[in-house]
């Protein structure tokens, strides 16, 4: 439902009605950015937990155990049986769940308590571990040479650049680092382009107009969230007079993904046309606009 934060009281009646009727999931979508203020305001009505799926739009479970394989699902890339693969998703997610101050373990369902012992032997040896993996976070050249370790994205002094696709095949800190901040952004899938700020406490996530199908996509907007202060800060970069492209698309993806050969040899065909050396952000459209020939640009813009 979509809740109008104007009218409290008429917020409030209409939040609890909607609750009535729902089965196991109230989907919960609010206009604004004051995600952490619609956060707090509906687990207030509810006392229980309201899950961030997206910036203004969240889930209120019914039941604990749905939500924990929820959350649970999102730290899983195609799951199939590897056995590395799965304990690292499993103490990624029970990580964050420390993280969130919540004791999940001794109240999990099933099919996640089973996992635990096959992967990780037994509960106790799960929270020492995720314990230990959590702290990890707090450790800044760590962080920062495991984004130079990367399988794929950009580094720089300041900061390292992923598409989010790849982030199941980054070090399970780094995975953890970046879903620290998705407890307040939401699913960490919803966004393309995610940065981490190397040299303080925050993860920025980029949405860009069609990503995938748009060979030089638009930046829309950016979230900067501040894990210190616990605060996320959303900036609109639609403009109609300087537009912000992404360049270099493959440069963020693995080698895996399955548009990675077409963009790689777009930007080859860039850099033939003497697009190299474009620095932190390249020509906006407009001013790519001058730049090449109008027959081309119609075919990648």
């Amino acid at each position: 439902m979509d809740i109008d934060n104007n009218d409290p009281q008429n917020l409030f009646v209409e939040v609890k009605e909607a609750w009535k009727d729902s089965k196991e999931i109230l989907t919960i979508s609010s206009p604004g950015i004051k995600q952490r203020e619609i956060q707090q305001f509906l687990e207030n009505i509810f006392s229980t937990p309201a899950t961030p799926v997206a910036p203004g739009l969240f889930y209120i479970f019914k039941n604990d155990g749905s939500r924990e394989k929820y959350l649970y699902s999102i730290q899983r890339d195609l799951p199939g049986g590897d056995t590395e693969k799965e304990k690292s998703d499993l103490l990624v997610y029970l990580a964050l769940a420390r993280f969130r101050s919540e004791n999940v373990v001794s109240n999990l369902p099933e099919q996640i308590q089973d996992n635990i012992k096959l992967y990780l032997g037994n509960f106790l040896k799960a929270v020492s571990l995720s314990k230990k993996l959590l702290f990890s976070t707090g450790e800044k050249s760590n962080i920062i040479q495991l984004c130079k370790d990367a399988p794929t994205g950009i580094n720089d002094d300041e900061s390292f650049y992923i598409h989010s696709s790849a982030v199941p095949n980054l070090d399970p800190t780094l995975r953890v680092f970046i879903g620290m901040a998705g407890i307040f952004y939401g699913d960490i899938n919803n966004a393309d382009i995610i940065k981490i700020h190397k040299n303080s406490i925050k993860i920025s996530f980029y949405n860009y107009d069609d990503f995938n199908n748009k060979l030089l996509p638009e930046l829309h907007t950016r979230i900067k969230i501040d894990l210190a202060k616990q605060q996320m800060n959303f900036y609109n970069h639609r403009s109609q007079k300087n537009q912000q492209l992404l360049y270099f698309k493959e440069q963020y993806v693995l080698e895996s993904h399955p548009a990675y050969q077409k963009w790689k040899t777009f930007s080859e065909t860039l850099k033939e046309k003497g697009l190299k050396d474009l620095g932190e952000y390249g020509p906006s459209k407009q001013e790519l606009s001058k730049i090449l020939e109008k027959e081309f640009l119609k075919e990648i813009i």
